[in-house]
Parts: structure tokens; sequence; C-alpha cells
């Protein structure tokens, strides 16, 4: 039972960051009508920033 709940907590921790932007996704989406490409450049570039930090 350990297993499954340290599996959770790792799984929510690592995907949570793809479940917000997911979430902006959907809400733009639902809003507008338009797929917004601005939204996932940003969310690239956080990305490749948050590596970025993460790696120096």
């Amino acid at each position: 039972m350990d297993f499954i709940l340290q599996s959770l907590v790792i799984g929510l921790t690592e995907n949570a960051p793809l479940v917000l932007a997911a979430i902006g996704f959907a809400l733009l989406y639902k809003l507008t009508g338009l797929i917004n490409v601005a939204y996932s450049e940003t969310i690239t570039l956080g990305a490749y920033f948050g590596m970025w930090l993460n790696t120096t």
C-alpha cells in the first residue's frame, strides 16, 4: 500500500505542470473557440527556463 501511495504522490507532483497547461488550453479554447499558439510558446519558454535553472 505504501508503494501505491508513493507512486500517486510522485505522479501528481511530476504531472502537475502538464495538467495546469492542459487546463489553460481548454479554458482558452472554450472561451475563444481558437487555439492560442502564443500560450504554448509561453509554456515552452517556461519549461526551458525551468530546465536551465535546474541544470546550472
